[in-house]
């Protein structure tokens, strides 16, 4: 996505700091968070917006 969303410039470094992020993300519990998907309802018809879950596919393919 980083790459998409700046036209392919972005740095070595920037997508070291991404992954890492990522791979840290991966090492933490599962957190729920209310309203989300009242949110999601709302405001993706009109936005795009770009999701990260830790949670399997069915959770992030927008079957919510």
């Amino acid at each position: 996505m980083a790459l998409n969303y700046s036209n392919r410039n972005v740095s070595n470094k920037t997508i070291e700091s991404i992954l890492k992020l990522g791979k840290d993300m991966l090492n933490k519990p599962v957190e729920l968070l209310e309203g989300v998907k009242e949110v999601l309802q709302i405001h993706c018809p009109r936005i795009l917006i770009d999701i990260v879950t830790k949670g399997d596919l069915s959770d992030q393919d927008g079957n919510w």
